[in-house]
């Protein structure tokens, strides 16, 4: 089941994301079987990173908090807030023709 988890960087804690970056890259690399994508947010494409994000295939959320528990990002404190959710996958297409079945579901209620 795939989660998406968003980071939002506490401002209090400049240079920090820097100084902790090597380890989480070994850390992205160790896990990367269970990462379908993730990477740095900015407010604007050239601005200031300000959180990261990261979408993970884990079958529970107890995965997903084990995982978050060893980030090291996460255990340095960089991270105001945390959010995690379970996410359908709807595109790209489990199967081809999936979204169009699912329109004829919806429009069969």
């Amino acid at each position: 089941m795939p989660f998406h988890i968003t980071c939002l960087d506490d401002p209090a804690k400049p240079g920090l994301r820097q100084k902790t970056r090597a380890e989480h890259l070994r850390y992205m690399i160790a896990h990367k079987d269970h990462i379908l994508f993730g990477g740095p947010m900015r407010v604007e494409p050239d601005g200031p990173v300000v959180g990261s994000a990261f979408a993970l295939d884990y079958e529970t959320r107890a995965e997903v908090d084990a995982f978050l528990a060893g980030e090291p990002y996460y255990l340095a404190g960089l991270f105001e807030s945390v959010v995690v959710r379970a996410i359908a996958v709807m595109v790209p297409e489990r199967a081809p023709g999936f979204l169009e079945q699912e329109l004829e579901r919806e429009l069969g209620k």
